[in-house]
């Protein structure tokens, strides 16, 4: 495609939920996360690019978000309410606050979680947990994670 979007917000409180697609980039324009805060349930959020096949997030990549907070505390995957990031290659997370959980990976109906495969986490805070699930290769580099669940590799 050749389209592209970025989506920019100024320092501020948000009640609004943003999926993130293909070819799309997310950032605050605070000085810190701290300063762009997302208080809807979902926020700014990754699903897996189709439910209707069967790769889950494989084929989900080229997209980014970046330095804001987030309070979503919508309830992605079992007992973990807060952000989901189901992708792969491609679509980094930077400089995020998540007072919440944070998904790396979505269940399909039937209780099964589908593929994901690599992704990135970078300057972050998670207060929660952050799950895996059935993602593999996935980097969390200069981060504050407040514990790890799940993991394939």
């Amino acid at each position: 495609s050749s389209e592209r979007f970025a989506f920019l917000f100024k320092p501020g409180r948000y009640n609004v939920e943003v999926p993130v697609g293909y070819y799309t980039h997310v950032a605050g324009l605070g000085d810190l996360p701290t300063d762009v805060v997302f208080t809807s349930s979902k926020g700014v959020y990754c699903e897996e690019g189709s439910r209707s096949v069967n790769p889950g997030s494989l084929n989900t990549f080229w997209r980014a978000a970046e330095n804001f907070q987030t309070d979503a505390d919508f309830p992605w995957v079992g007992q973990r309410k807060g952000m989901i990031w189901a992708a792969s290659q491609g679509a980094p997370l930077r400089r995020v606050v998540v007072t919440n959980d944070l998904s790396l990976f979505e269940y399909r109906q039937g209780n099964r979680a589908d593929f994901a495969s690599g992704g990135y986490l970078g300057n972050s805070v998670v207060k929660g947990t952050a799950d895996s699930g059935s993602q593999q290769q996935f980097l969390a580099r200069n981060s504050e994670v407040g514990s790890w669940a799940s993991g394939v590799w």
